[in-house]
């Protein structure tokens, strides 16, 4: 058997805006004091340039291909914690590609979302990064929840939901792991 077989991995992705990290800091203050989660940002690598993922990996998706089995590896071998939760962009194929590598059963991908309209008001206004509300981010968030849809992912539409809210709809769908 692999190692970390008996861990629990739950992926929470979904385009910028549209309430991950938010989500991820409500679920650090509430569970951030377990010794059994480990509670973990993908962005925490740090994410090079454009130009550099071309250079080094052919693409910005390679990239994120060859980070998401990074981390996924990472977090069979080297986190102790019985969950881990992995927050950040990511494409669900690669999701299922880097768990099905370690033929790793024990995981489940969750697509946070909303509207475009309340995504784009968050990216300009909340975050003040009113250059990531363009086409390609609201392509993105389309083609996650498309993936998702195809998948049969779990998704949490955190529109006119409060941050309690959204982190009990999370809970209720970990329930047989918190």
């Amino acid at each position: 058997m692999e190692s970390g077989q008996d861990k629990f991995v739950c992926f929470v992705t979904g385009a910028s805006g549209v309430g991950k990290s938010t989500l991820a800091d409500r679920f650090k203050d509430k569970y951030g004091d377990r010794e059994d989660i480990a509670i973990l940002g993908f962005d925490s690598i740090g994410v090079p340039p454009t130009e550099e993922m071309i250079e080094k990996f052919g693409s910005a998706p390679e990239w994120q291909r060859a980070m998401t089995k990074q981390w996924v590896n990472r977090i069979l071998h080297e986190y102790n914690e019985p969950v881990v939760i992995l927050e950040g962009q990511v494409n669900f194929d690669f999701i299922h590609e880097a768990f099905d590598h370690h033929d790793f059963k024990n995981w489940k991908a969750v697509l946070i979302d909303c509207d475009e309209e309340e995504m784009i008001r968050r990216l300009k206004e909340d975050r003040g990064q009113p250059e990531l509300a363009n086409d390609e981010m609201k392509n993105w968030r389309e083609y996650l929840r498309n993936q998702a849809e195809d998948r049969n992912a779990p998704v949490i539409n955190t529109a006119g939901l409060t941050g309690e809210e959204v982190l009990q709809k999370l809970e209720d769908i970990l329930k047989d792991i918190l």
